[in-house]
């Protein structure tokens, strides 16, 4: 990652981690060719809510709020996998949920 889009992210995350918040770090432009990214997105169409996905396909890093951790944690089990053998890459997204005092409380 270059050094301006870590500064955006730690900006990001400080601006957001009042409450419990899942940071999602969707396709990065250099991580992968653009077929592949429309089957991400695809795939991400139907599992996501609209105004979440609408987020996740305009940019690299997404924020969503929750009023408990535990909220948050099942907001991501139910939505994006472990890092598995099963799971085929293009389905990986990678998330951390941050608690209200900005320590990470769960990742895939």
């Amino acid at each position: 990652m270059a050094q301006q889009e870590v500064k955006r992210l730690i900006d990001l995350i400080e601006e957001t981690v009042k409450t419990p918040t899942v940071l999602v770090r969707s396709i990065g432009p250099y991580q992968t060719d653009a077929e592949t990214k429309q089957k991400v997105f695809n795939l991400y169409k139907n599992i996501l809510p609209d105004e979440v996905y609408v987020a996740f396909i305009q940019d690299e890093f997404i924020t969503v709020s929750f009023d408990t951790t535990e909220e948050a944690v099942e907001f991501c089990e139910d939505h994006f996998p472990l890092v598995n053998k099963e799971c085929p890459s293009e389905q990986y997204v990678k998330v951390w949920v941050y608690n209200q005092n900005g320590e990470i409380v769960y990742s895939n």
